[in-house]
């Protein structure tokens, strides 16, 4: 992730959301929990990701939420492209992760998933840990 690539997703967003953590500093969570799928003939249970549901602000959409939590993303990709340790306190920082967000029934659903098994169960175990 280059400097112009960080620049470009952050674009319009202003400083104070690209410098502060997004979950739990400029939205609160209310709740977190582990994603998983079953698969094979077992039906094997495992993980694909993690969800938090955010609460909503004035003005905000899960549009601009989604966006936000790509620019942070990407700052997080770029600084761990620089050797900088990722922040054990942002799941934002789990590199290889992919982001959805989605509004229901007054909050944000905030999900991050991947296809990666290290990095679903890397997700997994942080909603495992910061759970209510």
């Amino acid at each position: 992730m280059t400097a112009s690539q960080v620049e470009d997703s952050c674009d319009g967003l202003d400083s104070t959301v690209r410098e502060q953590r997004l979950l739990g500093d400029q939205f609160e969570v209310r709740s977190s929990r582990a994603l998983y799928t079953r698969s094979g003939k077992q039906m094997t249970r495992r993980p694909v990701g993690v969800q938090f549901s955010v609460a909503p602000r004035r003005g905000i959409d899960s549009v601009w939420l989604e966006r936000a939590a790509r620019c942070h993303m990407n700052q997080h990709a770029a600084a761990a492209a620089r050797g900088e340790p990722a922040s054990a306190d942002d799941p934002l920082s789990i590199e290889g992760a992919e982001v959805r967000v989605r509004d229901s029934q007054g909050y944000y659903i905030l999900q991050l998933t991947s296809r990666h098994p290290a990095t679903a169960r890397r997700l997994a175990e942080y909603a495992d840990q910061h759970s209510d």
